[in-house]
């Protein structure tokens, strides 16, 4: 039964330090689910949330390199993995896999209390540099698009089926 939604903000603030280094302990309530996990969406922030405060910390232990972490980084790229349900009480574990002046890369998993790895992501963090190349302007590229009344509507059958409660 999917209690009163909160927004995604107020449950990232809910995220609190672990006992160990790397760790951080978050409590997914029935609101964040569909069914017997949590949105995917949901899960993928929280492993982002995870991975900037480890960011945070190795920046603290680094004084040297206090300008340039994934903390302040733009994220490049990020593959999340759902391996299992999501639910409760978490634990997500975050590592720095590679560090360096212009990248960083983070591993986060979310650990259930049964210790099962619920979901695993990957993200890049990297510096702005200079380049020839502009993506901006890509050929071919519409100059706007028609407004949401005049866009094709997805077929019901390809939609996702969510279960809601008064």
């Amino acid at each position: 039964m999917a209690g009163r939604p909160i927004p995604l903000v107020a449950l990232l603030r809910g995220i609190r330090r672990g006992d160990r280094p790397g760790d951080v302990l978050a409590h997914v309530g029935p609101e964040w689910m569909q069914g017997r996990t949590t949105y995917g969406g949901c899960s993928a922030a929280l492993c982002l949330q995870a991975a900037r405060q480890a960011a945070r910390d190795a920046q603290q232990d680094d004084g040297h390199r206090a300008s340039a972490s994934a903390e302040k980084w733009p994220l490049r790229s990020a593959q999340v993995a759902f391996l299992g349900p999501v639910a409760g009480d978490v634990r997500i574990n975050a590592a720095a896999l590679r560090s360096g002046k212009s990248m960083q890369h983070l591993r986060t998993d979310i650990v259930n209390p049964d210790g099962s790895v619920s979901a695993t992501g990957i993200f890049s963090f990297g510096s702005s540099r200079k380049s020839q190349l502009n993506f901006l302007e890509i050929p071919g590229a519409p100059d706007s698009l028609p407004p949401p009344t005049e866009s094709q509507a997805l077929p019901r059958a390809m939609a996702p089926q969510f279960e809601f409660e008064n």
